[in-house]
């Protein structure tokens, strides 16, 4: 991934687990609830800002499969969108529904439910230790130490046998065959056949583009190679030193002359040039490159972009730079303060935020952090315009996207608001705070 990932590489896992997990969805239902909170307290309200399920429970997730989680004194449950509780609220913790199946653990054992469970009996165990979740209708699950992987029935359908396994994407997933991290990975279909025999290092990647790029270590010389496999595990000719996934057709890939692209064909569109000291992917037709101004200086090497024959279109002046996603990319500068620009190179957001997070072709989410004296670390979130208007002043704890349609904001005092993506309040709790930075039209 490109220099501006890595940097959000910390935070991402958190920006998953509570903005998406939680609060993002992109299930187009045409009866929404949108979860709030009031005091603490969760319910929820429809599109209209109209209260449909009163502020009660401890917790309340997004609605998926038409039921929800939620917390009560009791435990961790499920809910209708009346309201009623229709998986009683007996677990420790519980997960949203996805495939049709929930994971909830109870007693500290983790298990399976379906929609239709009444009761203790109608667990679905297999035994598992832990889970990435359903995809694709299978679930890679851990048992005794090793990984395999399960359908909505809770039937093992590929023996517990790899020591590592990821979700299924496209029918393929990737998994571990031995304990070694250099040479132990492969790639298998839903049968649990294996396409390719190669050995292939823990810093192969998954599929893109229909193709997916594998590395390959040299245990006499100690060092690694890559190449491309397709679906089927055929594999490119030619060896690289270094590569990227395939996107828009092309992957950057790294030879004795440097960085340079090459076509589905294994054919160069833009030949390798030792110009570049580092070459990323594609994306909206442009792509970063770090130019070495001066091979024995790297601190003087900027980030820039070309276009798909090579030519330059947006001039190295950056520390560090992303993909392009809906018309604008995140830079950096050297203090790795994040900014955006759109595609002509002009800054839109001067580089002064912790993270960026690029939403839709409209909206942007922006952050800072600050950190105390103890060592910890608070973010405080706000919303921009990729227009560079500030919209929502960095101000807040946390802020999510619903259903490409809606932001809950929380306050400090556990109080949500909800703003729709035309900059509308549709709704807030009595006493959110509204002074903390959300006023509209704010221009920073």
């Amino acid at each position: 991934k490109s220099g501006i990932q890595l940097m959000k590489t910390k935070i991402l896992l958190l920006w998953v687990t509570i903005c998406v997990s939680l609060y993002s969805c992109s299930n187009k239902d045409s009866n929404l609830l949108l979860p709030m909170v009031v005091d603490g307290l969760y319910g929820y309200i429809d599109e209209h800002g109209k209260v449909v399920i009163e502020p009660q429970f401890k917790y309340a997730g997004i609605f998926s499969d038409g039921l929800a989680c939620v917390k009560t004194h009791e435990g961790y449950g499920y809910i209708n969108k009346r309201g009623k509780m229709v998986i009683a609220p007996i677990f420790d913790n519980a997960g949203d529904f996805s495939d049709g199946c929930a994971v909830v653990q109870l007693d500290q054992k983790d298990y399976f439910i379906n929609n239709r469970f009444s009761g203790k009996q109608d667990l679905i165990t297999v035994g598992f230790s832990w889970t990435r979740g359903f995809s694709e209708g299978l679930a890679a699950v851990e048992i005794n130490g090793k990984w395999g992987y399960v359908n909505t029935n809770g039937e093992m359908v590929i023996s517990p046998e790899y020591y590592e396994a990821c979700s299924f994407k496209d029918g393929l997933a990737r998994v571990k065959t031995s304990d070694s991290d250099l040479d132990g990975w492969t790639y298998i279909n839903k049968s649990g056949r294996k396409i390719t025999d190669f050995p292939l290092s823990g810093n192969s990647e998954d599929f893109s583009d229909g193709l997916a790029k594998i590395v390959l270590y040299n245990k006499n010389t100690g060092g690694s190679w890559c190449t491309f496999i397709d679906r089927e595990g055929a594999a490119f000719k030619n060896k690289y030193k270094s590569a990227q996934n395939f996107t828009e057709g092309l992957a950057a890939v790294k030879t004795d002359e440097g960085w340079g692209y090459v076509d589905k064909h294994e054919n160069f569109i833009i030949p390798p040039t030792k110009r570049f000291r580092q070459a990323y992917e594609f994306s909206e037709g442009l792509a970063a490159v770090e130019i070495d101004h001066d091979p024995l200086e790297s601190e003087d090497n900027k980030y820039g972009y070309i276009d798909k024959i090579g030519d330059l279109l947006i001039s190295p002046e950056f520390e560090g730079a992303g993909e392009f996603s809906n018309g604008v990319a995140i830079i950096s500068d050297s203090d790795r303060n994040m900014g955006l620009i759109n595609r002509n190179g002009k800054v839109i957001l001067d580089a002064k935020y912790s993270y960026i997070w690029i939403l839709s072709d409209e909206w942007v989410k922006i952050d800072k952090e600050k950190w105390t004296s103890d060592g910890e670390c608070h973010i405080s979130c706000g919303l921009a315009k990729t227009n560079g208007d500030i919209i929502v002043k960095p101000e807040y704890p946390l802020i999510g996207y619903l259903h490409d349609k809606y932001f809950i904001i929380l306050d400090n005092n556990n109080n949500s608001a909800y703003m729709d993506v035309n900059g509308n309040w549709i709704w807030a709790a009595p006493s959110f705070d509204t002074k903390a930075g959300a006023a509209l039209a704010y221009v920073e």
